[in-house]
């Protein structure tokens, strides 16, 4: 079952997965599984970004191949809220099989467009003809991916000093319910 048959409601997807538990020699066969227009760009990249932007990458198939259950408030460890599920994944679950199948089964063009962005109007899945929009984003030792029917944004953060001021800052920006849920944290 594919992930977009699981959405509900136009809900994005979200996974998230600690890069630096991924063995250097995995990482290295995730990136050769990956279709030859993604490791195009990760071959040109330094570690350790280049680590993170593989695990990102194996997450978008990650998650077309493991949509949350249907039932339940908290199904296999997703955590739903009304506007998004996500899912904290152990690294292990990441492997070249997997992203390797993925992939022929559901063959994304990974070029990006003048600014650098992987599918900017979506990806067209070819077996049921939705359209997928997809963001990656990856921060200290995390990458995480989102997959949505809508265009979907996602951006992480590894909290420290720099980065809460640097928030404080440009909190207007946000959406009103990311702005309150953000001033009700803890510096």
């Amino acid at each position: 079952m594919m992930c977009l048959d699981a959405l509900q409601d136009q809900k994005a997807l979200a996974a998230l997965v600690n890069a630096a538990q991924i063995p250097d020699i995995t990482c290295e066969k995730l990136e050769a599984a990956l279709p030859s227009s993604r490791r195009t760009l990760t071959e040109n990249r330094r570690y350790p970004g280049r680590a993170l932007s593989v695990a990102a990458s194996s997450l978008v198939y990650w998650l077309l191949e493991n949509p949350p259950p249907n039932q339940g408030d908290n199904p296999g460890g997703w955590t739903a809220s009304s506007a998004f599920s996500l899912k904290e994944i152990p690294a292990q679950s990441l492997t070249p099989d997997m992203v390797r199948q993925s992939a022929e089964q559901y063959p994304l063009d990974w070029t990006p467009d003048a600014h650098g962005k992987p599918f900017p109007q979506g990806a067209v899945l070819p077996q049921t003809q939705k359209n997928c929009f997809i963001s990656l984003s990856h921060s200290g030792e995390w990458a995480a991916a989102a997959l949505s029917p809508r265009p979907v944004g996602l951006d992480i953060q590894t909290a420290n000093r720099r980065n809460v001021a640097m928030m404080k800052r440009i909190i207007r920006k946000f959406h009103p319910l990311e702005q309150a849920h953000l001033l009700s944290l803890e510096d």
